[in-house]
């Protein structure tokens, strides 16, 4: 953003800044780390103000006002959407419980159909062993086919 030799850069230094001459990209700097930013407001004398943000000074009370104000809109605004994005969260959550059940209850009706399918197979093979094509009980040929289908 700043290159060491620009005359606004002073790591060392705490540095005046009047906030129309503030170059934009400093200003984005400023709001977007505006967590990580701290802010102290004193009253050194009855017409200057100064607020601190990452060691710049600001001289000119409406200035440092206007940004206040301005920091405090963000704010507002961030924890706005904050709280719509909380509620978005909660509905999702509601919507993905909705879903899981329904994926349970479908496991289920799955497993169900699949025991009456294995059920139903079973049926059909006894029926096979038992029946003629007719629908008429087969008759064993021998005495250990008898015994086998009493059992």
């Amino acid at each position: 953003m700043f290159s060491k030799t620009d005359s606004t850069f002073t790591p060392r230094f705490k540095f005046f800044v009047n906030l129309p001459t503030c170059p934009p990209a400093l200003l984005h700097t400023w709001v977007t780390n505006f967590e990580s930013m701290t802010q102290s407001l004193s009253v050194e004398n009855e017409n200057l103000w100064t607020m601190r943000l990452h060691g710049l000074h600001i001289q000119n009370f409406q200035s440092a006002s206007n940004l206040i104000t301005f920091f405090y809109k963000k704010v507002n605004f961030l924890e706005e959407r904050l709280g719509t994005l909380e509620t978005e969260q909660d509905e999702l959550n509601e919507k993905i419980c909705e879903l899981e059940s329904q994926v349970k209850n479908l496991e289920a009706q799955i497993a169900a159909v699949k025991k009456e399918e294995k059920q139903n197979l079973f049926e059909r093979k006894r029926k096979q062993n038992t029946e003629n094509d007719d629908g008429i009980p087969k008759i064993p040929k021998n005495e250990d086919d008898a015994s086998k289908s009493d059992e």
